[in-house]
């Protein structure tokens, strides 16, 4: 599995360096099984991955966590990343995204705020940058990645999305605040989002191609 190192490239200057919010708090349903918390080739865990890449572009990032807390919060351990609690999330990812951005709210963060999911191993720095690198010439720009097949997380949202995004609920994630703001979305092709992992036989394929 083709995987992007952890900070490839120089850091990036504080005015261009977003928060981050991870998405760490499904059940992971059609898994059976805490997926955060699978392991990767080199001993890391999903959670963790998502929670370093984040780390090499973003001062501030929070991993939301629900179904599988423990497990996920034990995975976290001398990750310097901020917990924030959902404890809705059985209704959905929307609930996920409004918690960690009604934490930024909360908080008064005016920078642009990534959206990344814990189940796409192969979305490293790298990947991250890129949507930076786009989002540094349209700065009030929504910037999303485009898989080829669909478009998706992970995301990169502006502050004044933020109220609309802290108000979602459901499985929906954030598709209308896309589509309400569709005239000011960009994308950038990230085909690593399309692996993401949902069963077993996604974790085979993309993380074990070769067993």
């Amino acid at each position: 599995m083709s995987r992007d190192p952890a900070s490839p490239r120089a850091p990036l200057p504080a005015a261009r360096r977003p928060v981050a919010i991870v998405l760490a708090a499904g059940a992971a349903r059609r898994y059976g099984r805490a997926k955060q918390v699978e392991t990767l080739p080199d001993g890391s865990r999903f959670v963790q991955h998502a929670a370093r890449a984040a780390l090499a572009v973003a001062d501030d990032v929070r991993v939301i966590v629900g179904a599988h807390r423990e497990a996920v919060i034990e995975a976290l351990a001398g990750i310097d990343v901020q917990v924030v609690d959902n404890p809705d999330w059985a209704r959905g990812m929307g609930r996920s995204i409004a918690a960690g951005f009604a934490s930024l709210i909360a908080d008064g963060v005016d920078r642009p705020a990534l959206l990344c999911l814990a189940d796409q191993p192969r979305v490293g720095a790298e990947a991250l940058r890129r949507l930076l690198d786009v989002a540094a010439a349209h700065p009030d720009a929504i910037i999303v990645s485009d898989y080829g097949s669909t478009r998706g997380p992970p995301c990169l949202f502006p502050p004044r999305c933020f109220a609309e995004l802290a108000a979602l609920d459901g499985d929906e994630g954030a598709r209308a605040v896309l589509k309400t703001h569709a005239a000011t979305v960009r994308t950038v092709w990230l085909p690593e989002g399309l692996d993401d992992v949902d069963t077993e036989a996604d974790y085979r394929r993309i993380v074990q191609p070769n067993r």
